[in-house]
C-alpha cells in the first residue's frame, strides 16, 4: 500500500517528535538521566554495603527547626535514636523525628528533588554509596528554602 504524500508527511512528523521526546524527555520530565543513573549505582553499592544497623552523623543546614549536627542511631532500617548537640536530656521529641532521615530516606529525598520538585540537586557520593553531601535548591532565586545534608562518621554494625 502507497501511502499519500499527507500520510508520508503525518508519519514523518510523528517519528521527528518521537525521536525529539526520546532525546529530551529527560531533561524536560524529571531532569538529567545521569544523575538518575548515578543515584541508582550509588543506592546498589550502598544496599550491597549497609547492614541495617548503623549510626552517623547527619548535619542539617536550613531555615528550618533541628539545623546542626545529630547523632542518629538506625536499627533494622528504621530510626532508634537521635542525639542533638545540644546538651538536653529529653533530646529530640519523637514526634520530630519525621524530619531526620536514615541514608534510604536520603536517598528517597534526592530522588524527589531529580523527579522534579527542585531547581537544583547537587550531590557527593561516598566511596560506599551513600550521598556524602546532598544540597537542594527547591526554588531559583528564593531565600531559606535550600536544604543541605552531610553525613560523617559512618559506623557499621558488624554481623
Amino acid at each position: 500500500m502507497m501511502l499519500s504524500n499527507p500520510g508520508l508527511r503525518l508519519l514523518t512528523g510523528i517519528f521527528a517528535f518521537v525521536l525529539v521526546m526520546t532525546v529530551a524527555g529527560c531533561e524536560l520530565f524529571g531532569g538529567d538521566s545521569r544523575e538518575q543513573d548515578e543515584l541508582s549505582s550509588q543506592r546498589r553499592i550502598w544496599q550491597n554495603y549497609n547492614s541495617g544497623t548503623y549510626s552517623f552523623v547527619l548535619t542539617r543546614s536550613c531555615f528550618c527547626a533541628y539545623a546542626g549536627e545529630f547523632q542518629l542511631f538506625v536499627e533494622d532500617n528504621e530510626l532508634a535514636n537521635i542525639i542533638p548537640p545540644w546538651d538536653d536530656l529529653e533530646g529530640v521529641p519523637r514526634e520530630d523525628w519525621g524530619i531526620f532521615l536514615t541514608i534510604d530516606g536520603i536517598f528517597d529525598l534526592i530522588q524527589d528533588a531529580y523527579s522534579g520538585k527542585a531547581a537544583r540537586v547537587t550531590v557527593d557520593y561516598s566511596e560506599h554509596g551513600y550521598p556524602a553531601t546532598a544540597d537542594i535548591d527547591y526554588i531559583e532565586n528564593t531565600l531559606d528554602d535550600e536544604l543541605f545534608l552531610g553525613v560523617t562518621d559512618l559506623l557499621m554494625a558488624l554481623d
